[in-house]
C-alpha cells in the first residue's frame, strides 16, 4: 500500500453510452509509468506509439486497446499547478487538447467514423470528458 507521499493523482471517468473509462492523471511521467504498470500491467514505454521525444510532453493520452485493454484510455497531464484553470494558462489547453485525443480513441474503438457526420457527437462526448476532467482538476488546486 503507498504512504500519501507516494499516492498519485489519478481520476477515473466512466463513459457510460460507451462502456469506457477515462484516467486522468496529474503527476509525473516517472509515476504514470509506474502506476500504469501497477493497475494494468503494462510498460506504456514500450508502446509502439510512444518514443522518447513525447517523455517531454506536456500531455499524452494512450489508448490502451493495443494492449488487450480496449475500452481504457490514459490521458496524463504533467506539471499540474494551482492557476491551471485559468483559461488564458496553457495547461488547460493542453487539457482539451488531450480529451479530443480521447474522444477519437473512444470513437474509433467502436468502430464510429471521427467525421463531420458525427460532429454533435463529438462535441458532447469532448465537453462530457472535459468538464468530468475539471471538476477533478478544480478539487486539486
Amino acid at each position: 500500500m503507498n504512504d500519501q507521499s507516494e499516492k498519485v493523482k489519478v481520476k477515473e471517468i466512466e463513459v457510460p453510452l460507451f462502456n469506457m473509462f477515462i484516467y486522468v492523471f496529474v503527476d509525473e511521467r516517472e509515476k504514470l509509468d509506474k502506476w500504469a504498470k501497477e493497475t494494468f500491467d503494462v510498460d506504456i514505454k514500450l508502446l509502439e506509439d510512444l518514443d522518447d521525444a513525447e517523455d517531454s510532453a506536456d500531455g499524452l493520452t494512450i489508448d490502451l486497446k493495443n494492449c488487450g485493454l480496449d475500452g481504457n484510455v490514459i490521458v496524463f497531464l504533467k506539471d499540474f499547478y494551482p492557476g491551471m484553470l485559468d483559461y488564458e494558462s496553457k495547461p488547460i489547453g493542453v487539457l482539451s487538447h488531450e480529451i479530443i485525443h480521447a474522444v477519437v480513441a473512444v470513437l474509433r474503438s467502436r468502430g464510429i467514423p471521427f467525421n463531420a457526420a458525427n460532429e454533435e457527437l463529438i462535441a458532447y462526448l469532448h465537453e462530457y470528458i472535459f468538464n468530468k476532467a475539471l471538476e477533478y482538476l478544480k478539487g486539486l488546486e
